[in-house]
């Protein structure tokens, strides 16, 4: 899994040293496991391959956030702000730090 997402790195354009330090930085120190469960569930939102690629390489600290308390909860409230699946999984591919914010505290304040 973690040579894998060196080689989306490499091949999204990251420099090799570069793709290789993101990689090994934000995660290696996280279980195989995690890594593949958060790739699974971002397929499940009807994410494509590239789409997961591209949220990977934009943000790889995004294997970081808690699947409960971070990322499903910003989903959630996306869609409860009327976006279709559709556009959920365009902005989470464009703009995947968005799900590390917390709903209360910075989702909902810049919304309002």
């Amino acid at each position: 899994v973690l040579a894998g997402l060196f080689l989306v790195c490499f091949v999204m354009g990251m420099q090799r040293p570069r793709a290789i330090g993101s990689v090994h930085r934000h995660i290696s120190p996280i279980l195989e496991g995690s890594v593949k469960l958060g790739l699974a569930w971002l397929s499940s939102l009807g994410m494509s391959d590239l789409e997961v690629q591209k949220a990977v390489v934009r943000f790889p600290i995004l294997f970081r956030c808690r699947l409960d308390s971070s990322l499903k909860p910003a989903v959630e409230w996306l869609s409860g702000i009327s976006l279709s699946d559709v556009q959920i999984t365009k902005v989470i591919a464009k703009h995947p730090k968005l799900l590390s914010y917390s709903v209360e505290a910075k989702l909902k304040p810049t919304v309002q």
